[in-house]
């Protein structure tokens, strides 16, 4: 059964709660909407953008602390996640732009 497995970054709990913090942070996106009145609209989105994005990155951070624990035993898929996380504050701003 060494072929069902998982591969050693799955395996170690940062690594797991960093991906799920980015995961949920991507999650969220969608369901975002403006509220508020006036000159006050949207900036509920804007809250949203200045605290998720920092913690999404150090999420981002850790995977990549904890990957370098487990570098030759990770595989493609552990290293994808740190990408899209790092890469979250960039399409966090075009998806709350487009709303």
């Amino acid at each position: 059964m060494k072929g069902l497995e998982k591969p050693a970054a799955f395996r170690d709990v940062w690594f797991v709660l960093s991906a799920l913090v980015a995961a949920a942070a991507y999650v969220a996106l969608p369901f975002l909407q403006p509220t508020g009145e006036n000159w006050g609209r949207g900036w509920n989105l804007v809250a949203f953008w200045l605290y998720s994005a920092p913690l999404v990155g150090v999420a981002g951070l850790v995977m990549i602390w904890r990957l370098s624990r487990v570098s030759a035993a990770a595989g493609v898929a552990a290293w994808l996640l740190p990408v899209a996380a790092f890469a979250y504050p960039l399409v966090a701003y075009l998806v709350i732009r487009s709303k």
